[in-house]
């Protein structure tokens, strides 16, 4: 939806206020909430390959470790991720509320933080997967599905 109006109601020709509104499925979004602590696991796989960083592993090990109930760091975590590290940073070790919180993430300092606005989510309930219906094609290729249904 697009709202547009005077700038100055005195003065239409001061040029025009404009706001644009869009709706958009969080279900399309891989959810961060659902990846284990298992770096073995398909959902860790498949972060990793969404967070297309330098070293995607350790930001999806930061992602994980930053989320998840226990304050013991992943095996394959980077330095600082958890509360009895020396440099002070201290995990939530609790679901994210918004996105934006993600970004506080030392791990994730070079991610792309458009593209994690894309493809990743905290708004759905850990257990609730992915819409297929609506899906973004990254979210099904890092899920290991075909990028097409033929």
């Amino acid at each position: 939806w697009v709202a547009e109006w005077p700038v100055d109601g005195a003065d239409p020709l001061n040029g025009m206020a404009r706001v644009t509104v869009s709706i958009e499925d969080e279900e399309r979004k891989f959810n961060v909430h659902s990846v284990p602590s298992d770096v073995d696991s398909p959902q860790f796989v498949a972060l990793k390959a969404l967070l297309a960083s330098k070293d995607a592993a350790d930001a999806a090990a930061a992602l994980v470790d930053w989320l998840d109930v226990d304050a013991v760091s992943l095996d394959d975590a980077p330095p600082a991720t958890e509360e009895d590290e020396p440099a002070g940073w201290r995990a939530k070790n609790a679901p994210a509320a918004r996105l934006e919180e993600l970004f506080a993430i030392p791990g994730l300092r070079d991610v792309d933080p458009g593209e994690m606005r894309r493809l990743l989510s905290v708004s759905y309930a850990s257990t609730a997967k992915p819409n297929l219906n609506t899906a973004l094609p990254e979210v099904l290729s890092a899920l290991g599905l075909p990028p097409s249904w033929e």
